[in-house]
């Protein structure tokens, strides 16, 4: 009796274990269960929150369209065209209109050329119809020596002279004026002042003119560059003059000296002759008293 009442206790004992285990693995899975539960919902409440936090986030770019038209609204404000500055402008043009008639300003320069001046040559000092007193350059030749009708000696030559210029014009010559020299109009170009020397249009060696101060301060043209000058004569004009009975006829080449009977005695083994650069005759009352004749190279 006792083993069966031992044995149902100890029946009874391990079915209420076998309850209570059950019961707290019941327990334990319902918790697990409702724990599940919760997650799930706060996930679901998380992916719900998480579109209405995207809905509300969508939004801004649609506030961000109605802001678009604020370029819409700056396009009616274009203030170009209404810049009136263009507009005064327009009449502000009528400064070069009033330019215009300054260019008068070149035109009071026209003066400058008006101011241009046209340097002539001074008058001559030797007249072929007045040669009484005075010493010229003459051509002849030992052919144009001849005896007049009372016999005496007659030297029919060319007489020449040279050109001569204001020392003050020549000092002022400038581009642009005009120099009349031997008969014609030279306009200049360019003036080279060298002391006693002036070249204009790059002087004689340069195809221009080359003018020399003479010892009273005129000039006169050269055609030779080097130190020995070489005088630019000009043909005054034939005359035919008797020849003094004191006469003298200087050789300085051959440093002799002859009188007026050797004209016509010794043309034949003398050369009489003489040329504007290398001679000079002295004419006193109307007659020759001397002819100088110079070495030239």
């Amino acid at each position: 009796m006792k083993r069966k009442y031992l044995t149902l206790l100890l029946a009874a004992g391990m079915t209420l274990t076998a309850l209570t285990g059950c019961g707290a693995n019941t327990a334990s899975t319902s918790q697990k269960t409702t724990n599940a539960a919760e997650k799930e919902t706060k996930a679901t409440q998380a992916q719900t929150k998480a579109p209405e936090t995207q809905a509300s986030e969508t939004k801004a770019p649609e506030t961000k369209a109605p802001e678009t038209q604020a370029p819409e609204t700056k396009a009616p404000e274009t203030k170009a065209p209404e810049t009136q500055a263009p507009e005064t402008k327009a009449p502000e043009t009528q400064a070069p209109a009033t330019e215009a008639p300054q260019t008068q300003a070149p035109e009071s320069n026209s003066p400058s050329n008006t101011q241009s001046e046209q340097v002539k040559p001074l008058p001559s000092s030797v007249s072929i119809d007045n040669l009484s007193d005075c010493t010229v350059a003459a051509s002849f030749s030992n052919g144009d020596i001849t005896a007049d009708a009372n016999g005496n000696p007659e030297i029919h030559m060319t007489v020449y002279d040279y050109e001569l210029f204001d020392a003050a014009e020549i000092s002022a010559l400038k581009a642009g004026d005009v120099l009349v020299i031997d008969g014609q109009e030279v306009t200049v170009s360019s003036v080279n002042n060298e002391g006693d020397r002036v070249d204009i249009n790059g002087g004689v060696d340069g195809g221009g003119v080359s003018l020399v101060t003479e010892e009273d301060g005129t000039y006169y043209e050269t055609l030779n560059s080097s130190a020995d000058v070489v005088h630019n004569y000009l043909t005054v004009g034939d005359v035919t003059l008797p020849v003094a009975q004191d006469f003298v006829y200087n050789d300085n080449v051959n440093q002799q000296t002859y009188q007026a009977a050797d004209l016509l005695g010794k043309s034949d083994s003398v050369d009489f002759s003489c040329s504007a650069q290398n001679s000079s005759v002295q004419i006193s009352g109307g007659q020759i008293v001397s002819v100088t004749k110079i070495y030239t190279p």
